[in-house]
């Protein structure tokens, strides 16, 4: 499945699940191998599973080598709630889509990357487990216009919308789910304490969310 032993400790633990992606590497390889160890239920999954692996590698097939633009997926969870521990900045995996399509939603040449969210602050928005899009070519002027961020504060990976007061400079950080409320963060506490690494261009649900719907 092409990953760290520190995620396969995650998997086992039940922090985290593997991704759509890793399902299907596993899948390319010892599919009958898989299917086979899965009841009745399960194995419909795995089908469902290898077709989309196969519709999309038809898909991608079918575009021209240099409309294929590789996106890396990195080893970083950002969180709609009380915020991840770290930021790390480890590549897992690469997704692979159409030059046209990602024309659509971020400028050529930008640097994009792929994270993943977690929590439920940002619903309906985000949901937990989305795969997010986003760009590290970060202003001032796309924070003046606001949008949803990835930021550190205090040493905190956080998933907000934010909102800057030009009156004072401060912060105002938000929560799409109303059962969360907003904070505000002074602009001396924004200097010293918060970074926003990257804007949020597009949120995407894992191929297993859908599956199970």
């Amino acid at each position: 499945m092409q990953v760290n032993a520190t995620s396969i400790d995650n998997y086992r633990a039940g922090r985290t699940q593997p991704k759509s992606l890793e399902y299907m590497r596993l899948l390319a390889a010892r599919a009958k191998d898989v299917a086979g160890a899965f009841d009745a239920e399960k194995l419909g999954l795995v089908k469902q599973l290898e077709a989309s692996r196969t519709s999309v590698a038809k898909a991608l097939a079918a575009e021209p080598a240099g409309e294929r633009v590789s996106i890396p997926r990195y080893a970083v969870q950002a969180s709609a709630g009380d915020g991840a521990a770290t930021i790390a900045e480890d590549v897992a995996d690469y997704m692979i889509v159409s030059r046209s399509w990602l024309s659509s939603i971020a400028p050529a040449g930008a640097r994009l990357g792929i994270v993943e969210g977690r929590g439920d602050s940002m619903a309906d928005t985000i949901q937990d487990g989305d795969l997010l899009i986003v760009s590290f070519d970060v202003t001032r002027e796309d924070i003046n216009a606001g949008g949803v961020f990835v930021f550190t504060y205090e040493g905190d990976v956080f998933l907000k919308r934010l909102a800057l007061d030009l009156n004072d400079g401060s912060v105002e950080v938000i929560s799409d789910n109303p059962a969360y409320r907003t904070q505000t963060i002074s602009r001396e506490m924004a200097d010293e304490k918060m970074h926003v690494h990257a804007k949020v261009l597009r949120a995407i649900a894992p191929l297993r969310q859908h599956l199970q719907r």
